[in-house]
């Protein structure tokens, strides 16, 4: 009898699942939808705040994203025809705060700094102990957590990475509303979580919107007669910014000089692509649908700001905790929903990433979700979880000086 699995990563913007066959490890089901918790709020400490409050007698979270997870896998196993007892297996994995939603966890750890009190270990269980239907007869693992908001995601990334095969120092970035970073030195590897928030997913963007038809990827300038260089997903009409857009935008602005180091816009004197708006500036990306201006607001840049000097102070203090130089890494993996689609060149040009000139450079879309896949393929996935959770070093990042101070500096441009 066909045995079936399922890996699934519990984002914070996005919910990812694969229905795999065990037997040989083949794909026959998938899905990657909206987490339906992002109705209580974009970002982690919303959610974990309602969940905490007498609210959640109105909305309970935790059966939200199980009601969610088993709605997604009903409709894969019918469209196979296959039965509901046919997932003898499952690997979840998500960053700390979607874990403890999942699991049903205390959660005041994670609403107190420094955020350290977290229940870390691994779980197996039943799907009938933690009330999922479509997982009733399957075993479910779940890797040990990390640290802080660093969660088992970050395991499942390892292992999607392939770090720890190529014995190279690298560094992995999961970038979302919850970004974490990790660096990878011959037997340790050192993870930290910098909440830059939804920025780059376009949930705060006001002309923002995901990856789809009609978003703005990249930007260009041409010559001064010339109007720019817009590409959209799909070669359709603008509709709107998505992440890999913004950043595109950002890097052109500042190759432009239509922004100074600190971000704010020239006036609309200096440059016809610059619009005043009441008390604060916009810049006007290109025509949309109906003819309206889709803008990049003031506002918008100050977001992309902070979101950018999060992850790149992050990156600087895991660099100063494991003694490592920026020229010696010789790998990165960039991961998270828009992991493969923004220009690595342009991120560095607006300081998200240090150079890394000798660094080979993949970028992959939902490393978590391929890793939570090989974890649920393989013979010995909860032994290699432990060893790579052995190996973790957390940083937390807390009233920490050092990411303070590079968060200071990345917030200017170079």
């Amino acid at each position: 009898m066909q045995r079936y699995g399922a890996s699934i990563d519990i984002g914070t913007s996005h919910v990812g699942i694969n229905l795999c066959s065990l037997d040989d490890c083949k794909l026959v089901g998938h899905s990657f939808e909206l987490n339906p918790q992002s109705v209580v709020g974009a970002d982690i400490l919303s959610r974990l705040k309602y969940h905490a409050s007498q609210a959640r007698s109105v909305l309970d979270l935790s059966k939200l994203i199980k009601n969610h997870i088993d709605g997604q896998l009903h409709e894969m196993l019918g469209a196979l025809s296959l039965p509901l007892g046919s997932i003898g297996r499952a690997v979840i994995v998500g960053n700390s705060a979607m874990h403890h939603l999942f699991f049903d966890k205390d959660i005041r750890p994670l609403l107190k700094e420094p955020f350290v009190g977290i229940n870390k270990h691994d779980i197996s269980c039943t799907g009938k102990e933690i009330d999922m239907i479509t997982l009733n007869s399957a075993e479910v693992f779940s890797p040990p957590l990390v640290g802080g908001f660093v969660g088992n995601d970050a395991i499942a990334v390892v292992v999607e990475s392939g770090v720890m095969k190529q014995q190279r120092k690298a560094v992995l970035i999961d970038i979302g509303v919850n970004t974490e970073v990790g660096l990878y030195d011959e037997d340790k590897i050192y993870f930290a979580s910098a909440a830059s928030g939804p920025a780059f997913e376009e949930m705060s963007i006001a002309d923002g919107m995901t990856a789809e038809a009609g978003a703005i990827s990249t930007f260009r300038f041409g010559n001064e007669s010339q109007f720019p260089n817009i590409e959209t997903i799909g070669d359709e009409p603008v509709q709107g910014i998505c992440g890999s857009g913004s950043i595109s935008i950002l890097a052109a602005l500042l190759e432009k000089r239509l922004i100074d180091e600190f971000g704010t816009f020239v006036s609309p004197e200096e440059s016809p692509h610059v619009q005043q708006l009441g008390d604060s500036r916009a810049f006007k990306v290109a025509r949309g649908m109906n003819d309206d201006w889709i803008l990049l607001t003031q506002q918008d840049i100050r977001m992309l700001q902070q979101s950018k000097a999060a992850i790149r102070a992050a990156i600087e203090v895991l660099f100063q905790e494991a003694k490592v130089m920026p020229e010696e890494v010789q790998h990165i993996f960039i991961t998270g929903e828009f992991g493969a689609s923004f220009s690595f060149q342009e991120a560095v040009k607006i300081g998200m990433f240090p150079t890394l000139e000798k660094a080979e450079i993949i970028q992959q879309p939902n490393g978590g979700l391929g890793g939570a896949t090989k974890i649920l393929c393989s013979a010995d996935g909860e032994e290699l979880c432990s060893s790579i959770a052995d190996r973790i070093r957390y940083v937390n990042l807390t009233s920490n000086p050092v990411f303070d101070e590079q968060y200071a500096i990345h917030r200017v441009f170079e």
